[in-house]
């Protein structure tokens, strides 16, 4: 690590900075006594230190999620979601098809004979039962993925005679909808990138069933604690069932990892400011050049360069909902400040979350290039629980 620096400096190549550099230069002789692992890890942390965090990427295409006014994890509504590159002309042509078709199946299968389809198809028409333009087709996407899923363990059973064979009427109308899915879906902006995703996918079986495996512990945690609504809870579960799954396993995999990331780009930036916990003083104590204007140095202590606008980010990636509390708290002359500090620290229990589920959520971050940003913020998460269960 030193002789990298060292040379840089003698061919004239950009460092990190003049601060970077200067604290490089002047470290400690009781350092150096130390031996090179000792110099060359303390240099890895100043890197670290000095090298700017990712920024928190916007949700992508999958299922939207926002933070609900008690601050829980919430399904967007489809109205928020830009609904530029969807092909409405096909979409108009082909969702009735759909919704028709689907119709129809939904007269021939019983929870009784076809659970696993029935559960399926009635969460398929609720959603495609809008307006193209306030459709979740994310959502859709994956949807049909289950759906394709229950049809095809369908199929198995009844070669392995577990189960009755479905009839012409229940037979014509599945694969109506399964052949005119593919269409419609690819008609959506988002489903077309989700299934661009899915084709690209190169991940082994074995290591879409590790990621499968890390994602359904998150969502079972997410599930059983109180950050995030039942619906919301429910979709991310029900995603990250289907990674790895079944004749098209890509095809899930891209939409439950989808899922995961989109939830994390608020799970984790929720945490980074739990991760102040002593009173959410450290957030607020900056006066009026405090976080959300990134000159909280004076106000984070004895955090780095780099985690202050770590904290930075997460506050901005929240929301204005989230920055405006923050501006708030700050203010010791408004008389609402009290309460907008009570509002932030209803982000606590994420950072408790991030902490409890550091494993999974590293293995699906390590696993998916999609989920790279949120190694350092777990790291900062993490490092910064003085209440580590």
């Amino acid at each position: 690590m030193w002789t990298g620096w060292y040379d840089g400096r003698l061919a004239g190549r950009a460092s990190r900075g003049e601060e970077f550099d200067l604290a490089v230069a002047t470290l400690p002789d009781e350092l150096w006594e130390n031996g090179p692992a000792a110099v060359n890890h303390r240099i890895q942390e100043l890197i670290d230190e000095h090298t700017p965090p990712e920024p928190i990427p916007a949700q992508g295409p999958g299922p939207h999620f926002a933070l609900s006014p008690d601050l829980k994890i919430a399904l967007a509504p489809p109205t928020d979601i830009d609904a530029d590159g969807n092909n409405l002309g096909r979409i108009r042509q082909l969702l009735p098809l759909v919704r028709q078709a689907a119709g129809d199946l939904a007269g021939h299968v019983s929870p009784n004979s076809q659970p696993e389809i029935n559960r399926n198809l009635t969460q398929y028409r609720e959603a495609i039962a809008a307006e193209p333009e306030t459709i979740a087709w994310g959502t859709v996407f994956g949807l049909g993925v289950r759906l394709e899923n229950a049809a095809t363990a369908a199929r198995r059973d009844i070669a392995n005679r577990l189960q009755e064979p479905l009839e012409d009427a229940a037979q014509e109308a599945l694969d109506s909808v399964l052949t005119l899915h593919g269409p419609l879906i690819l008609a959506t902006a988002e489903g077309k990138e989700l299934s661009d995703q899915a084709d690209q996918f190169r991940l082994t079986r074995e290591e879409q069933m590790a990621l499968r495996e890390a994602a359904l512990r998150v969502a079972d945690a997410l599930k059983n604690s109180d950050l995030a609504d039942e619906p919301a809870a429910k979709l991310t579960e029900e995603a990250a069932e289907t990674i790895g799954e079944r004749r098209h396993p890509e095809r899930g995999t891209a939409f439950g990892l989808a899922t995961i990331k989109n939830a994390a780009t608020l799970i984790i930036p929720a945490g980074i400011i739990g991760a102040l916990h002593a009173g959410i003083d450290h957030l607020v104590g900056g006066g009026a050049a405090g976080l959300a204007t990134g000159a909280a140095a004076a106000a984070m202590g004895g955090f780095a360069l780099a985690e202050v606008e770590q904290v930075r980010i997460a506050t901005r990636a929240l929301g204005a909902d989230v920055i405006r509390l923050v501006e708030i708290a700050k203010d010791q002359a408004n008389l609402a400040r009290a309460q907008a500090v009570a509002r932030l620290r209803l982000l606590v229990p994420f950072r408790d979350f991030v902490t409890r589920n550091e494993q999974p959520l590293r293995e699906i971050a390590e696993h998916s290039t999609q989920m790279r940003w949120a190694l350092r913020y777990i790291d900062f998460i993490v490092r910064t629980n003085g209440d580590r269960p």
